[in-house]
């Protein structure tokens, strides 16, 4: 459900003569702060990857530390060229929750096309200062090598 807003003070005076905030403009802001902090928030630059053409071990999408919490990964990952013969790609996920290791992965695919993509969205709970990490499984037969575009970002969400 979105979070609305009350409708911004059109046609009353946002400035008091003494130079501070009217009543029902300082309303309006302290309504829109509360609209901000409860929006997820992304963490780090995520990942950008165009024509790669390798399998990426495990690799932290995020480097500093993070709170125990909600979180949110969002990844895209498409063939931006397909190889001669034949290719797969599979994308992982990983993230520790109450001590115990956890993971996600996606479907393997195998289309060889450009028009062959994977997406997801992963809601997590992740505990204090553990790495949430990510990873591709590759494979490419024949020449040119199959190359492809990831993208992905992990947001923290508030409860």
């Amino acid at each position: 459900m979105p979070i609305l807003s009350a409708p911004f003070p059109a046609g009353e005076r946002f400035v008091k003569d003494d130079g501070t905030l009217a009543d029902k403009a300082l309303l309006w802001l302290v309504d829109q702060g509360g609209i901000l902090t409860s929006a997820p928030r992304k963490l780090g630059a995520g990942v950008d990857l165009e024509a790669h053409a390798a399998t990426i071990a495990t690799t932290p999408i995020y480097s500093n530390a993070i709170p125990a919490g909600l979180y949110r990964v969002s990844y895209y990952i498409q063939v931006t060229r397909a190889a001669g013969v034949s290719s797969d790609f599979t994308f992982s996920l990983t993230w520790t929750n109450f001590g115990v290791a956890q993971s996600f992965t996606g479907s393997t695919k195998n289309g060889n096309t450009t028009t062959t993509y994977e997406q997801g969205t992963i809601v997590f709970r992740a505990d204090e200062n553990t790495p949430v990490s990510y990873s591709v499984v590759y494979n490419s037969v024949g020449a040119p090598t199959m190359q492809y575009f990831l993208g992905a970002t992990l947001e923290q969400l508030n409860a």
